[in-house]
């Protein structure tokens, strides 16, 4: 006959519990607070990786507003230069306006100062034509305004047998030993000087009579005669008129600008170019 177990009592049952609960447990990993704390080390490194691309992109944003704002400052340099630049064409403008308006003005007193000039030149030599220059006279050291005169008397008796006296006599530039100076000589009358004028072919070298004219007159007739040479040259007929200082030929006519310089206009057809020679001749 069987015997009946005895009940476990509540210590034992307690003890049997644990290790009944210890077998079936074994192989498994407790859950405790400790455990629970354990993240896996490869979603450890995505956090990281994520977290590092969040400061790159911080990072790149940074340096994009930086960017931005040197564009912003350079963009508002190059309105500010756009302004410059239009307000110094707007004052290029008007500079060249101003000089526009003083070029007219220069032609304009260049021009009136031109006619001032002929008309200063016509003058000196109206007043000048009562005078006469000799040269090739025989300089003595210690010479005198009255024997001077008398030099001139017998000169002037030889040429055209007339008791013509003169009214001043003098040298005229620097006493120099290799040649005789120039003598000026004034007349009390325009006849008297027009009587000798006329024949002052007849004096003897090395003695010529020349007209007193101004400087300027003096330059051009020196230039027209150097051009009258070159055209005998090259066998080319010119008629110089020394008053109005022109040289006309046959397919060419030559006058002085206002700076003295010899110009030449082309005569293309004689209907064309009449008025114009007449105008100058």
């Amino acid at each position: 006959m069987a015997t009946k177990a005895k009940p476990m009592t509540s210590d034992k049952q307690n003890a049997k519990n644990v290790t009944n609960g210890s077998k079936k447990g074994m192989g498994k990993r407790p859950l405790n607070a400790s455990t629970e704390s354990i993240d896996d080390p490869s979603e450890s490194q995505s956090k990281k990786n994520k977290s590092c691309d969040c400061n790159t992109v911080l990072l790149s944003l940074e340096q994009i507003n930086k960017k931005l704002d040197t564009l912003t400052s350079m963009q508002a340099t190059i309105n500010q230069l756009t302004v410059d630049v239009d307000s110094n064409k707007s004052k290029i403008k008007s500079i060249n306006d101003q000089l526009s308006k003083n070029t007219s003005t220069i032609n304009q007193v260049s021009t009136k100062v031109n006619v001032a000039w002929q008309m200063n030149e016509k003058t000196e030599i109206e007043l000048r034509k009562i005078n006469l220059v000799f040269a090739g006279i025989p300089e003595d050291e210690n010479e005198s305004e009255n024997a001077l005169k008398v030099e001139l008397h017998k000169i002037i008796k030889k040429i055209t047998n007339k008791d013509i006296h003169v009214d001043t006599a003098n040298r005229i530039g620097q006493k120099r030993h290799d040649r005789t100076r120039l003598v000026k000589t004034r007349f009390y009358c325009l006849s008297d000087r027009e009587m000798v004028w006329s024949n002052r072919l007849k004096t003897t070298r090395p003695v010529f009579i020349n007209e007193d004219l101004p400087p300027t007159t003096l330059k051009a007739h020196a230039i027209m005669r150097k051009k009258l040479k070159e055209l005998k040259t090259d066998s080319i007929n010119a008629k110089p008129n020394f008053y109005k200082k022109t040289i006309t030929t046959d397919e060419k006519f030559y006058f002085f600008d206002e700076n003295l310089v010899l110009q030449e206009n082309v005569i293309e057809n004689e209907e064309m170019d009449a008025d114009f020679l007449e105008v100058n001749n």
